[in-house]
């Protein structure tokens, strides 16, 4: 969740983003033989070639749904959200889903560096493509101390651009971006001067289970023995913060939303969640205080089973 400089992860992805039906068809195949990224029949179960494979596994990392220490093992979240079996949304059929997948792939700096680098760090609202490449090369003369080929770094910067990009006809590559499902967020948009535009908006289907998902994962994150830090209350949060932190990611820049938005899911959050939040307000800074430990899979249950 935190960035560290010696753990970065660049020209991993086989230049394919992740598609609709791939995490079904992984985790459905990891979870019948744990080993099956490393099979030699792992192509023809998968019904895909070697690169595709490859890069399946690599978004099942980046997406944060298997163990970074143990790649078979599926992660809480994709227990819940994809399981073959029992899982809430395996085939990505709800927005709320992608918003969380969105999340998980711009919180893992250790595998998905640019996308951290890019909702976390990157400033600019409007760039040109050679823009955004100067911007991460300098960014990473100082954050990072291996080498890292321009060819790669423009590669995947195409992947991000591809992925988050709304679906253009007359693009080359059109069929492949309706295989993408992140296109359905509006996070980036490509001008017909050829500049990408990357703006906030007002996220209405964003879900306040989402929200609080975010904030526990927080607050777990900084709760393990090892990171402790006896200066710190994570009792309490100034708003401030959950909009725009330095110490950790933003939920705000993630999601790529306004102050407003994200404010009034927050009251709503807070009003449904009364046992374990409360917003206050002290000499002009709100705060959000939180009451109790959280489980980030406790607002995904409130979520999907809302209707029943």
């Amino acid at each position: 969740m935190i960035f560290n400089s010696s753990s970065v992860a660049f020209g991993r992805n086989e230049t394919f983003s992740l598609r609709y039906n791939w995490i079904y068809k992984g985790l459905s195949a990891l979870k019948e033989n744990k080993d099956i990224f490393t099979s030699p029949d792992a192509l023809n179960i998968l019904g895909v070639g070697k690169n595709m494979m490859l890069s399946m596994r690599y978004w099942l990392l980046a997406y944060q749904l298997v163990e970074k220490q143990n790649p078979s093992t599926f992660t809480n979240l994709a227990s819940y959200l994809f399981d073959p079996d029992e899982g809430k949304d395996p085939y990505l059929e709800d927005i709320n889903t992608l918003w969380l997948l969105h999340w998980k792939l711009c919180t893992n700096p250790d595998h998905a560096t640019m996308y951290f680098w890019f909702f976390n760090v990157f400033a600019k609202t409007s760039f040109t493509k050679l823009e955004l490449n100067a911007a991460l090369e300098d960014w990473l003369k100082f954050h990072n101390s291996k080498s890292i080929s321009p060819k790669t770094l423009d590669r995947d910067l195409n992947m991000l651009l591809k992925t988050y990009s709304g679906i253009n006809v007359l693009d080359k590559g059109f069929e492949d971006q309706l295989e993408n499902p992140f296109h359905e967020l509006s996070i980036v948009s490509k001008n017909t001067d050829g500049t990408y535009g990357c703006y906030v908006r007002e996220r209405e289907n964003l879900s306040l289970h989402v929200l609080g998902f975010c904030i526990a994962e927080i607050q777990d994150y900084f709760n393990q023995d090892d990171l402790i830090d006896a200066s710190r209350d994570f009792s309490m949060i100034p708003v401030s913060e959950i909009m725009n932190s330095n110490e950790f990611p933003s939920i705000q820049k993630i999601f790529k939303t306004t102050e407003d938005c994200l404010y009034l899911i927050l009251e709503q959050l807070v009003a449904a969640y009364p046992t374990l939040f409360n917003l206050t307000e002290t000499a002009g800074q709100k705060n959000l205080y939180i009451k109790d430990k959280l489980n980030p899979i406790q607002f995904l249950d409130d979520y999907f089973n809302k209707g029943s």
